[in-house]
């Protein structure tokens, strides 16, 4: 029996997938390759969140905050909690590389999948889109991480623009509280700063998001990361890297507000934020 997902034919997909995203580039003061990785973001997540093993996947991080809480800015990585064992980790995979093949007239190229790193409780995968002029192609990171989600939010995924042949997609997400104390963790779990977890905080702040404290601590033993290493996110954090993430990722409207402090601002709500953390321990 067919799959009816087998059918969806790109009637002129490519061109006008392609002619959307270099405008938007154009528009946004952004690599077009940032816009071509998103919009193959979308189309993995609807493709993953029809699996009957998706229930076994819970989306998190800043393209969950892109993608289903409508944030702002790009991001490069799909990042999951996951209680899938090897064997159903391995169909997951297969079943999506199966499916991107049908993606191949949309995006062009060839899509190829490859195993970067795998440990007892951590999977990355590369998803290569794979063209006959090798600086047109790109990837995408699928990563899997083997803990728990102890928040759940179904919503449909939300790209902020339309996208050739996608359909209605319901995801399984963490919750915004869920998903702020993660960036903590990462931060606490980088030995130098990362700006896009600073934006991300920043963002969070600005939508009232509490800090939940019960949630950071579990989410700290899932990690083993302690107060000491988030602390160590205030002495790494600086303008010049948050600026440095935001010329890639986010768009010109947006990047021109926060330059006019030199991002200053955006750091302190950060680092606020952060403080709030240490104090709560």
């Amino acid at each position: 029996m067919s799959n009816k997902r087998d059918n969806i034919v790109f009637f002129g997909g490519q061109e006008m997938l392609k002619d959307e995203l270099i405008a938007r580039a154009q528009e946004e003061s952004l690599p077009l390759k940032i816009l071509e990785k998103e919009a193959l973001q979308i189309y993995i997540l609807s493709e993953l969140f029809a699996l009957p093993e998706s229930t076994l996947l819970t989306f998190q991080g800043g393209t969950c905050l892109r993608l289903v809480y409508n944030g702002a800015r790009y991001s490069e990585d799909l990042d999951f909690v996951t209680t899938a064992n090897d064997s159903q980790i391995a169909q997951i995979v297969n079943s999506l590389t199966k499916a991107l093949v049908r993606l191949e007239p949309l995006f062009g190229g060839k899509f190829i999948v490859k195993k970067q790193k795998a440990s007892s409780t951590f999977f990355r995968y590369r998803i290569h889109n794979e063209k006959e002029n090798y600086h047109d192609s790109f990837f995408v990171s699928l990563e899997l991480a083997r803990y728990p989600a102890y928040t759940l939010n179904i919503a449909p995924l939300r790209p902020q623009k339309d996208l050739p042949g996608l359909p209605l997609t319901l995801v399984r997400a963490e919750t915004l509280e869920e998903i702020l104390a993660d960036k903590l963790c990462a931060i606490a779990g980088r030995p130098f700063c990362k700006g896009r977890d600073y934006f991300d905080l920043w963002l969070l702040k600005q939508q009232g998001i509490k800090l939940d404290v019960n949630l950071l601590k579990k989410k700290l033993k899932d990690y083993s990361a302690s107060s000491v290493n988030l602390s160590r996110g205030l002495k790494f954090a600086s303008t010049e890297s948050l600026k440095n993430e935001m010329d890639r990722f986010l768009p010109k409207k947006y990047r021109q507000q926060f330059e006019t402090d030199g991002y200053v601002g955006m750091l302190q709500a950060a680092k606020a934020l952060i403080k709030e953390g240490i104090r709560a321990l």
